[in-house]
């Protein structure tokens, strides 16, 4: 009876490591789907940690009772599941000094809290974050919801960064004016800009994508900056909702914003596969985590800093959520000496990377 039972129990335990092998093999190729086609595949992909964490658990398992051939077969899925593993958790060294062709700043500056600004008429943040992003010693400085006023005292960043010494920039404006100034998309430089555009733009939305083709030596680096699509929510909608239609209504938002984005990074991967320069640098608020369709599309065509430089998980967003990473360093055609993650810089919901090529 015993030994019935035993056996009833293996069998059990087997049964349930086989279905979370398949749903893991499952969640690997969803990342694969594009969300507009099947909108729930990206959803389901956002559980391939779990996976994980339960795979090792029933690993570690099998191994006490000296299952080995198991542990074996659990142990190929787990490293199928390397790229996951290595958007997840970055090993390398921290920060060192090295010596350095140029570095890059990325930042969603939150558009330096203007907004905070007007309704309270206290600049404190505002003029911390500027001084965050002013003082930083980046040679190259890409915003994502950047805001300038010009002539104003606080807000006048584009002539401040100008006096830092990032002589060119493309700024792409938003249609829409507050307080004087514009918000939209921004590239600063110490090196010359020889062609600038735009890969998709939405003039109602701070969700844009634009480029600058910078003359570096004797070379040109195509900088692109991008901010993908965001989950809007409309907070007056929200206080007017109970918690059930509260969840339908994120899911609503959730799936549409699932589908802009990623119409937005095909439109972004094509244009990054008919750049004419070999080295290219990708600042991005992807509004995705690492296990997105959106993420492993641009790590087809492009290396990630935080993967092959950065350290621990690097989570990136200094919100209510703080256990997301959503803002990444793209590149090819570079060698990539450093990778930082500057989580001391706290003045806005996201934190700055920044990486020396």
């Amino acid at each position: 009876m015993k030994e019935d039972m035993q056996k009833l129990m293996r069998c059990f335990f087997d049964c349930l490591v086989l279905l979370t092998v398949a749903l893991s093999l499952t969640a690997y190729f969803c990342v694969l789907i594009p969300p507009h086609w099947l909108w729930l595949s990206s959803l389901f992909a956002l559980s391939i940690p779990i996976w994980g964490m339960l795979l090792l658990l029933f690993m570690g398992i099998y191994l006490l009772f000296k299952r080995y051939r198991k542990a074996f077969y659990i142990l190929i899925i787990l490293l199928l599941g390397t790229p996951f593993w290595r958007a997840t958790l970055a090993l390398s060294l921290p920060w060192q000094a090295s010596k350095k062709q140029f570095s890059v700043l990325t930042y969603n500056v939150d558009n330096f809290s203007i907004y905070d600004y007007a309704e309270t008429k206290r600049s404190e943040k505002s003029s911390a974050l500027i001084r965050d992003v002013v003082g930083d010693d980046a040679d190259i400085k890409c915003f994502q919801e950047y805001y300038s006023s010009p002539g104003d005292s606080i807000f006048d960043v584009t002539a401040q960064l100008e006096a830092s010494g990032l002589s060119h920039h493309y700024i792409q404006n938003m249609g829409h004016p507050f307080w004087g100034g514009r918000f939209g998309m921004a590239i600063f430089s110490r090196y010359p800009i020889v062609a600038h555009g735009q890969v998709f733009y939405d003039a109602k939305k701070n969700n844009n994508a634009i480029y600058a083709d910078l003359l570096i030596g004797n070379d040109t680096v195509r900088v692109y900056n991008v901010h993908l699509q965001s989950t809007h929510m409309d907070r007056q909608i929200l206080q007017r909702l109970d918690n059930y239609h509260i969840w339908t209504y994120a899911f609503v938002l959730y799936q549409k914003s699932l589908d802009m984005r990623s119409r937005q990074v095909g439109k972004l991967a094509g244009h990054i596969q008919k750049s004419p320069y070999r080295s290219v640098v990708l600042c991005a608020d992807l509004n995705d985590l690492p296990y997105s369709y959106s993420y492993f599309k641009l790590r087809t065509l492009l290396s990630s800093a935080f993967e092959d430089k950065g350290a621990g998980l690097g989570f990136t967003y200094n919100g209510n959520l703080p256990f997301l990473r959503i803002d990444h360093i793209f590149y090819r055609g570079l060698k990539l000496n450093q990778y930082k993650n500057l989580k001391n810089l706290k003045n806005s919901d996201h934190f700055p990377q920044k990486s020396v090529f």
